[in-house]
């Protein structure tokens, strides 16, 4: 039986930057070092299976809920990974994604943001893509990227 609870970054950052970096070593990684992740100000969930935490996430506040920034998971935790996409179907709760977390979430129903709205909502200059949901956007420290809005933003009047 697994378990979903909040978890401080003091406790999560330091055991579980190898998780972080393993998760993100195709698609490159965006905080350079474990400080960076503490500095950031982000809200950390855990999912605990065996008294061990195979899955973490973490969320930016922002105008229109919680942003997961990051989704990373132990090899045996991949399918737990999965609890934490189906949460951005509640509302205040949303994602960039793109590659097999994006296929995921398509395969769950979660809803798609239009590129038009996304724009607004996550605040950046993006190249509209080749369909309404997909857009291009630099991400500090990767360089450009794909993407496409998953979950329901708040506030977006």
């Amino acid at each position: 039986m697994s378990k979903m609870y909040r978890i401080s970054a003091v406790a999560v950052v330091p055991n579980f930057w190898d998780m972080y970096v393993q998760s993100y070593q195709k698609v490159g990684h965006q905080y350079k070092n474990p400080n960076e992740l503490v500095q950031d100000n982000l809200v950390w969930e855990a999912i605990e299976q065996d008294a061990q935490i195979l899955a973490i996430t973490a969320y930016k506040k922002t105008q229109h809920g919680l942003k997961a920034v990051i989704l990373a998971t132990r090899p045996e935790g991949k399918k737990l990974g999965i609890e934490f996409i189906k949460q951005f179907s509640k509302e205040g709760f949303y994602a960039e994604m793109c590659g097999k977390p994006a296929q995921i979430a398509i395969n769950l129903n979660i809803p798609r943001v239009p590129a038009k709205i996304a724009a607004k909502v996550i605040d950046k200059p993006i190249i509209i893509g080749e369909n309404e949901f997909e857009y291009k956007r630099e991400i500090t420290g990767l360089g450009w990227k794909t993407k496409t809005l998953f979950g329901n933003p708040i506030n977006l009047v």
